[in-house]
């Protein structure tokens, strides 16, 4: 039954007169939140019990945890129903966070079984190779040399097993022998080649390199080595100038500028959304695209923590870590616009004010720079899948796309690259040199062609009255 209002202006005044809000809550406005049913009484009520359990200090327990005792009989629906209610009167404030992750632990999805793994698409798990295979990747990995008197190095070791993990599959699939064979070796080919998402010409020749490498190692008969000589060679025709998909998506990545647009943009959507998850996530990728802009780390150095890899020293962030590839110390001062960014990840929606409160605890814990909505850490591949979700590409695209934007300074900006991305070899400086030249040579040749251009032929070909296509209408009619 309905509550007259004068019941309902009772037990709002009731709330209100709760020593642990001394005030801070406007009986009028908040009365006409509860008159137009955007708030509810019984979540004020809720809110009125958590928040005069926090405002009774309790030594060593934090607010988290007073707000877990007190809410542990609490059904998922109740703890929602005061989190709105804290929403509607104390938007930016941290307590929110606090009643999210409650909220997700009383979540009601099922845990996966024990030993789950999430069926594959294109690949099999490693586990279910040919007994040999794995025999031989453990040999590998311990260093032997192959048949062939030759041993991939680390990083091609990993790749190699991805790419025989997806041609045991593709053999499965075409019913084929699962063994390093022609007619496997077909069935993998035609697997590439018949992506619904269409992978790059160097991509397929990649992927049939690195089979014909690993066939090599285990010592396979000639006539299989014999067909992948051939498929390669045919595949190097294919490809033969043919701009690799990574190139191709790193020249599509927007200019700094409008990387930061996109980033700012990002986080006022993160403020007005009602929804944690999405909220969260908008925050951390508008930290990932931005911050590792001018720091393009490698992805094993990406997953960073507050007080150990990213310090703050009363003033400024900055970045104390060791890179995993080389073990070289990288100690780089963040400027204040990316602090800010970093900032965001701290505040996680609440308001500027809790901002060095908040600070210092992420300091004390050694909390994570980048957490998922409900406080847990994210996979060890999270800034890279973000990078790949916004613009098609992993952060390692970073590094490239700073060397094509620095590269236009000349030498000096290569030398101002190669700082930022902890290169050291003379190879990879010249090879980027040689990148940058044929870059700005490429832009001279394009702004000499367009100086050459007059307005007339500016308006003919590109014009509006599109007089080309006009041209060529009234030829064919008198042809006809």
């Amino acid at each position: 039954m309905p509550r007259s209002p004068e019941k309902i202006a009772t037990a709002l005044r009731n709330c209100i007169e709760h020593p642990c809000w001394a005030g801070s809550i406007d009986f009028s406005a908040t009365l006409v939140l509860l008159q137009g049913s955007e708030l509810s009484l019984a979540g004020l009520q809720d809110l009125t019990g958590l928040i005069g359990m926090i405002s009774v200090k309790r030594k060593g327990f934090s607010d988290k945890d007073i707000l877990q005792k007190y809410t542990t009989s609490w059904p998922q629906h109740r703890v929602r129903r005061a989190r709105k209610a804290m929403w509607l009167l104390f938007e930016n404030h941290p307590i929110l966070r606090m009643l999210d992750q409650i909220i997700h632990s009383k979540g009601t999805r099922s845990a996966r079984p024990p030993g789950y793994q999430r069926p594959r698409k294109f690949s099999v798990y490693m586990e279910e190779l040919p007994t040999t295979w794995k025999t031989a990747f453990e040999q590998m990995d311990a260093g032997f040399l192959g048949e062939a008197g030759a041993l991939p190095v680390p990083s091609m070791i990993a790749t190699t097993k991805s790419k025989m993990c997806e041609f045991s599959m593709a053999a499965q699939i075409a019913g084929a022998p699962n063994d390093l064979c022609v007619v496997s070796a077909i069935a993998y080919e035609r697997s590439l080649l018949g992506r619904v998402k269409p992978l790059s010409k160097k991509t397929v020749l990649s992927a049939i390199r690195q089979v014909r490498d690993f066939a090599r190692y285990i010592g396979v008969d000639g006539e299989v080595l014999e067909h992948f000589a051939d498929r390669i060679r045919f595949h190097e025709n294919r490809s033969h100038g043919a701009l690799p998909q990574k190139e191709a998506s790193i020249l599509a990545l927007p200019e700094y500028s409008d990387i930061f647009a996109l980033a700012l943009d990002m986080l006022g959507a993160a403020e007005k959304t009602k929804k944690p998850r999405v909220a969260q996530s908008l925050r951390n990728k508008a930290v990932a695209i931005t911050l590792f802009c001018p720091f393009p780390l490698r992805v094993a150095d990406t997953r960073l923590r507050f007080g150990k890899e990213v310090v703050w020293d009363g003033e400024h962030y900055r970045f104390n870590l060791r890179i995993s590839k080389t073990g070289r110390s990288f100690t780089a001062y963040i400027l204040p616009v990316f602090g800010f960014f970093i900032d965001q990840l701290i505040l996680q929606g609440s308001s500027t004010a809790h901002l060095n409160d908040l600070r210092s605890k992420c300091i004390q814990n050694e909390r994570l720079l980048f957490v998922n909505y409900n406080d847990t850490p994210p996979h060890e591949r999270y800034v890279s899948y973000l990078w790949a979700e916004t613009f098609g590409i992993g952060s390692h695209a970073a590094r490239t796309h700073l060397h094509n934007s620095f590269g236009r300074l000349g030498a000096r900006g290569v030398e101002l690259a190669m700082r930022a991305c902890d290169h050291r070899s003379e190879k990879t400086a010249e090879a980027y040199r040689t990148s940058a030249f044929a870059l700005l040579s490429l832009e001279k040749i394009h702004d000499d062609l367009a100086a050459d251009f007059t307005d007339k032929e500016w308006q003919h070909f590109f014009g509006s009255s599109n007089t080309l296509v006009d041209d060529l209408a009234t030829k064919g009619s008198d042809h006809a």
